[in-house]
């Protein structure tokens, strides 16, 4: 059997009775249903679940049909202006109207003297000198006027909990890992483990990241466990049960029934600077044949990772306010 298949199959939950019955779903899409796109973003190999949400705002914007093509065209760079007709060999790159400049798309929408007399008229006065003379400043106020800087760094667990940390990776589409670490209220190593797990996408490695982290705080005896997920699509997919389409479904009603056992277990997303431990052995378990390597003391090579883990260093981030 070629080894690429080998690898697809490791990556798949084998079946089990206590995971229910079998359910119908559509591959790549929502619940059951079945249409050619869900088909096309499968076999194309897209993340539906990590989608940039920019598109779906985008098609629901109260416009014109021709207005959202228009937008969604400029969104990808698609626009015939002189400067894309040049690239191709067809024309100059200059600006057909004031010939100071390449006709890009922000020249053809903002910068040409034809176009600038439009926004004079529009742009409100008081404004007007922020917006033109100093283009630049204006727009990095725009692209990060709902964000903030922020220190980003692990947070201990509270109380008598432990915190479980996990993650997942998926290298060159190839080789998928995850990992997990365990820690208390010190910070403090309790076990971590690494996995190979094969051959899919990051999503699916991250929620085997999930079910082998929690497995592991079962196993050692946990009762209050805070579980820690840096991404918000597998936070959504764990806590709500639902996920779209075939992929990871098992996993997640796997990961369903475990969080429904007598223990207290915490869901939390945490920025990927609060979780560089776990992104570790998850880059470890990338390298890994199928098979999983517990820790009951920290390697040495993320040992550093957790040193400043348990200092308090922190890591600057722009996050929404």
């Amino acid at each position: 059997m070629p080894t690429e298949i080998e690898n697809k199959i490791a990556a798949i939950l084998p079946p089990h009775s206590d995971n229910g019955s079998d359910t119908l779903s559509g591959a790549g899409g929502n619940c059951t249903s079945f249409s050619v796109a869900n088909m096309y973003y499968k076999l194309r190999g897209f993340d539906m679940e990590a989608a940039d949400p920019i598109w779906s705002k985008l098609w629901k914007l109260q416009v014109s049909e021709r207005v959202r093509c228009f937008v969604w065209r400029m969104k990808w760079d698609r626009l015939l202006t002189n400067s894309m007709k040049h690239r191709m060999g067809l024309s100059s790159a200059a600006c057909n109207y004031c010939g100071l400049a390449n006709e890009t798309i922000l020249h053809a929408l903002r910068d040409c003297s034809l176009v600038n007399q439009f926004w004079q008229q529009v742009v409100p006065y008081e404004i007007r000198g922020e917006t033109y003379r100093n283009a630049m400043s204006a727009m990095e106020k725009v692209g990060q006027r709902d964000k903030v800087l922020s220190h980003i760094q692990w947070q201990q667990p509270v109380g008598n909990y432990v915190k479980l940390n996990t993650d997942g990776s998926c290298k060159e589409g190839k080789r998928a890992g995850c990992g997990g670490v365990i820690r208390g209220n010190q910070g403090e190593w309790l076990g971590g483990f690494a996995k190979g797990v094969g051959q899919c996408s990051a999503f699916v490695a991250e929620l085997w990241g999930v079910l082998e982290g929690l497995l592991l705080a079962k196993r050692l005896g946990f009762s209050t466990v805070e579980l820690s997920i840096d991404s918000k699509a597998v936070v959504h997919v764990v806590i709500s049960g639902r996920t779209q389409g075939a992929d990871g479904y098992a996993i997640v009603k796997k990961i369903r029934r475990l969080l429904k056992m007598d223990w207290n277990v915490k869901i939390l997303h945490e920025y990927r600077e609060a979780n560089k431990c776990a992104d570790a052995l998850a880059n470890i378990g990338c390298n890994l044949d199928h098979e999983v390597i517990f820790y009951e003391a920290c390697p040495m090579e993320i040992g550093y990772i957790l040193l400043a883990d348990q200092l308090g260093i922190s890591t600057p981030r722009l996050i929404v306010a």
